[in-house]
């Protein structure tokens, strides 16, 4: 037991000390990736799989999502490889900032910070409640907050000092504003079911909603407030709080489908009457 447990030990301590070199992470990364990509693929190429399937491949996205996000976090405590391009990205905006595209930036920041967001958010949840859909609501609504919470929570695990223009007080990782975003884009558009629409128009959509994140992301890191991995890790945070609502919701309203394996109730005899 005790050779056990000094291997697990000696395991930890192995990835704590090679998480932040360049072969653990881009070897993470491009697991993570393989898997998202690869269950959005088996998705769509068995439509009408039954619900144990397409649940597990929900699953394997959202167990692929909180790996990625990890990693980053872990990567980011330590100053590992993949923060590598944080100094670039921060001292680039600095020497090429004008008036009118800070004061674009500004206005970009003000608008996707947790007040607006969570009108937002409730604005969207209101409609949906109208439209008789209150799961779809919940979920949505759900996401925002678990963003505007996980944010912050996350900010005070890595503890990550921010960038020089914010108060030394402050943590920077994740973006708070990038994982609200996220939270509350990636849940309208499946509350809304953009993804069940088809071909030009299921992308025009998508595309719509990853531009708006991706200006946020921009916002910030025009303005010097977030270091590039923090946008990242807000993505990915906002991503899986996406995914863990609509996979719930999902599971709790989706009817069998053929590929199930059907459940057989056996009749109970009663006992003899005396």
């Amino acid at each position: 037991m005790s050779a056990t447990i000094d291997l697990l030990h000696d395991l930890i301590t192995e990835v704590r000390t090679e998480s932040f070199t360049a072969e653990i992470a881009i070897g993470s990364a491009a697991i993570c990736g393989s898997v998202i990509a690869g269950s959005v693929v088996a998705q769509r190429w068995r439509p009408h799989a039954g619900t144990s399937e397409q649940f597990g491949w929900r699953l394997a996205r959202m167990v692929a999502a909180a790996m990625a996000f990890a990693v980053l976090s872990v990567q980011v405590s330590l100053s590992g490889w993949l923060t590598a391009a944080d100094a670039p990205m921060l001292h680039w905006p600095a020497d090429h900032r004008s008036s009118g595209w800070t004061r674009t930036a500004r206005i970009v920041t003000e608008v996707s910070g947790l007040p607006v967001t969570a009108l937002l958010g409730l604005s969207a949840g209101l409609i949906l409640w109208r439209r008789h859909s209150p799961g779809a609501a919940a979920m949505l609504l759900g996401c925002v907050a678990a963003a505007a919470v996980a944010g912050p929570l996350g900010a005070l695990v890595v503890g990550r000092a921010a960038p020089p223009v914010i108060p030394e007080s402050s943590y920077s990782f994740p973006s708070e504003h990038v994982t609200t975003t996220t939270a509350l884009v990636g849940a309208v558009l499946v509350a809304f079911g953009a993804g069940g629409s088809r071909g030009r128009l299921r992308t025009a959509i998508t595309a719509v909603g990853a531009s708006a994140v991706g200006l946020v992301g921009a916002a910030q890191l025009y303005l010097g407030e977030h270091w590039l991995t923090d946008v990242v890790g807000g993505v990915l945070l906002g991503s899986l709080i996406v995914l863990t609502g609509s996979t719930i919701r999902q599971r709790s309203i989706q009817p069998a489908l053929p590929g199930d394996s059907p459940i057989t109730v056996l009749p109970v005899a009663s006992p003899p009457s005396a």
